[in-house]
This record gives structure tokens, sequence and C-alpha cells, in this order.
């Protein structure tokens, strides 16, 4: 599919980052800022034409994609007190995508770098599950239909990396994520 078919990026960003502002102005808990953010993306979203949920969705898969990397599955690992299945470490990747650009960009970039720009909450997973759901919602509620059908899907070509880490070496995760391994490891 052609870039016709994904909202900006400045468009996404600017959504992401509006919304995320208005739930870190109400609190500070990563776990009720992310209900009060799926609210006010809904809230932005309701207004978009089915094809606008869909470019929408087309760049979220699409930035989703590019944490696909070793280097951000270690810093998932130890900002998350380990992944107990595949799940957790798209949950983790769908938090990089909410916590705004700067966020992604840096974690894209170094993910060490997390250790400056977010905020430790030891008792927080560092996930977030609902993230994805929002567009296939409101493509429901408008066409009553799937989205799937509808997404672009050559966001996939990049295979997931082989991890140049191991959770049975401790060590192995500190030479990647340094200050993360500091900050978070519980071994």
């Amino acid at each position: 599919m052609s870039e016709d078919s994904y909202m900006s990026e400045l468009s996404f960003w600017n959504l992401i980052d509006v919304t995320l502002a208005a739930a870190e102005a109400l609190t500070t808990s990563y776990d009720k800022q992310q209900g009060i953010q799926i609210d006010a993306l809904l809230q932005a979203l309701r207004h978009f034409n089915p094809e606008e949920i869909v470019f929408f969705q087309n760049r979220l898969n699409q930035l989703f994609a590019q944490t696909d990397t070793s280097h951000i599955a270690c810093a998932g690992y130890l900002m998350s007190g380990g992944f107990h299945n595949a799940d957790e470490f798209d949950h983790f990747r769908y938090w990089l995508i909410s916590r705004g650009e700067t966020v992604y960009r840096a974690a894209l970039h170094k993910p060490d770098d997390l250790v400056g720009l977010v905020a430790c909450q030891p008792d927080f997973r560092y996930g977030f599950a609902d993230f994805p759901d929002i567009a296939p919602i409101l493509f429901q509620r408008h066409t009553g239909r799937d989205l799937d059908g509808y997404l672009a899907h050559d966001y996939y070509l990049n295979s997931t990396e082989e991890l140049d880490w191991d959770e049975n070496d401790h060590r192995s995760m500190q030479r990647i994520c340094p200050r993360l391994f500091a900050q978070y490891w519980r071994g």
C-alpha cells in the first residue's frame, strides 16, 4: 500500500501527544492515565470517517512494527520485570507509542535512554494491552464491519530480530541497557 493509506506521522503524533497530555494533567499513575487516554482518543477519533480510522490504524501498525527489536525487547523485559508471554512484549511496544513521539524515538534510537524519559513505577508492568483496540472499536461502530480486512499489511516486512541477550544471563541485559538494568533489575 502507498503512504497515502497512512495517517501522516505529524497528525498521528499530535493525536497521541494531545491525549497523553490530557491524561497526564489528571494523574501521574500510568494505569489511570491509560483509561483517560483511551477515552480521549475515542473522543478524538469518533469524528473520523471509516477511511481515516483505517489510516490511523495503519500508522499505528507501522510504528508498532518498527519497535520489534532485540534492544527494545531487553528494555521492556527489564522495565516490566520479565515477560510471561509474547503478548507482554507487544503490550510494552504499544505503551511506548502511547507515551508520545519523544519516548518512541528515544526507544528506537537507544532504549536505555528511557531511564531519563519515563517515571519508574515499580508496580506497573509497562504495557498497554487496550491501545491497539481503539480504531477497531470505532470502525466497527461506524461500519458494522471488522477493520482487519481494510488494513495495509506492508508494515510487517521487517521480521523479528534474533535476541542478542539472554534472560538467564543478566550481564547480557546489563551490556545492552546498563541504566535500565541498574534501575529495574530485581534478579
